[in-house]
């Protein structure tokens, strides 16, 4: 019996929790976003956040009683709040 339950574990696939087997993190690009993701993303509370959706600043989505942010319209959105650094004389 033991023989064949040596086969049996040398056969097994590896499994998540298996650290043998896991080579690089494996990150999933979802293009809509959670608001705790987008305050970590922005380092925005969450507060604020709810707080810039009921005043219409911020692009999200409404599904039912859910916001959701578009990735690429956050990612659009944060591009366009950049402020321009202006490089003073020196005198």
């Amino acid at each position: 019996m033991e023989g064949i339950t040596q086969d049996m574990e040398q056969d097994s696939k590896p499994t998540l929790n298996d650290k043998r087997s896991r080579t690089a993190p494996i990150i999933i690009e979802r293009q809509y976003l959670t608001i705790k993701e987008v305050s970590v993303l922005t380092g925005l509370a969450v507060g604020t956040l709810y707080n810039m959706v009921s005043k219409r600043q911020i692009p999200h989505r409404k599904l039912g009683r859910l916001v959701k942010f578009e990735r690429y319209e956050l990612d659009k959105w944060l591009k366009n709040r950049s402020v321009k650094v202006c490089r003073s004389r020196a005198a």
